[in-house]
C-alpha cells in the first residue's frame, strides 16, 4: 500500500510570516498538533509542532503576536514521498523518531501528511502494515536515550 492511499489530505498550513498566535490558534480550533510551513508556491520550508510553540512561548519574553513561525518551526524535515510504501515511511518515522510526515511529491510539492494513527487507522485495516511494526516504530521513538551531560552542567550530589 502506497502513502497516498492513507494519507491525511489536505493539509493544514502555514506561511513562514505567520504568527505564532495564529499557528497557535489554527493548532487548537482545528485539533492538531503540527502545521507544515510553505512558501508561496507549496514547497516545503520547515514544520511547526505544539512542542515548537510552547517552548517559544515559554523561553521567548515576547508576544506570539510578534514572534514569527519561521523564527521557531523546525528546518530541518523528515518527510515521506507519495509513492512510498507504507511500512518504508513507518521506518522512516522511527528511524528519525517522528510521528508525523509531510508527504511531498515528485516535484517537492506538499501533498499530505501521514501520521502514526493514519497507519494504524487505515494501515492496520488494509493490512499493509503489522501491528508488530507499529509496536517496534513506537518503541524507537519513546526509547530513553540518556544526554551526556557537558562539563558545565554537573551538579554537586
Amino acid at each position: 500500500m502506497k502513502v497516498r492511499q492513507i494519507m491525511t489530505e489536505p493539509v493544514l498550513t502555514c506561511r513562514p510570516e505567520t504568527w505564532l498566535a495564529e499557528a497557535a490558534r489554527i493548532m487548537r480550533t482545528e485539533d492538531c498538533g503540527i502545521l507544515p510551513v510553505i512558501d508561496v508556491d507549496g514547497r516545503l520550508l520547515g514544520v511547526l509542532t505544539d512542542r515548537d510553540v510552547c517552548l517559544a512561548i515559554a523561553t521567548d519574553n515576547r508576544s506570539p503576536r510578534a514572534i514569527a513561525v519561521h523564527e521557531v518551526m523546525t528546518k530541518t524535515t523528515i518527510t515521506a514521498r507519495v509513492g512510498d510504501e507504507v511500512y518504508a515511511a513507518l521506518a522512516v518515522m522511527k528511524h528519525g523518531r517522528v510521528r508525523r510526515l509531510p508527504v511531498l511529491d515528485s516535484r517537492g510539492q506538499l501533498k499530505g501528511l501521514l501520521s502514526l494513527e493514519d497507519i494504524v487507522i487505515r494501515g492496520l485495516d488494509a493490512r499493509a502494515v503489522l501491528p508488530e511494526e507499529i509496536v517496534a516504530t513506537l518503541r524507537g521513538l519513546y526509547e530513553r536515550r540518556p544526554v551526556p551531560a557537558s562539563s558545565g552542567d554537573r551538579r554537586a550530589a
